[in-house]
């Protein structure tokens, strides 16, 4: 998931099922786990989703194949949700 600082001072939670720890010095935040929940309702709004999609679309800026790859999942996805999928 991510990398933690050796020597660094963190605060760990845990809320719906994810761990962040955060950096006491520099209040960072950084996902160290997950419980995986295939019926989780909420997962729209589960921390690892958001940060993760934040990441990967960040990167696309940057990564042309990462970026086509994208393109071709939002045109699966508005195709499937037009015809009722």
């Amino acid at each position: 998931m991510g990398s933690l600082t050796p020597g660094t001072a963190y605060t760990y939670e845990s809320v719906d099922g994810t761990t962040v720890a955060t950096n006491v010095t520099t209040g960072e935040k950084v996902v160290v786990g997950y419980v995986y929940d295939p019926f989780y309702k909420d997962l729209a709004n589960n921390f690892f989703v958001e940060t993760f999609w934040k990441d990967v679309l960040k990167e696309a800026e940057t990564n042309l194949p990462l970026r086509e790859a994208i393109e071709r999942v939002k045109i699966i996805y508005y195709l499937g949700k037009n015809r009722g999928a």
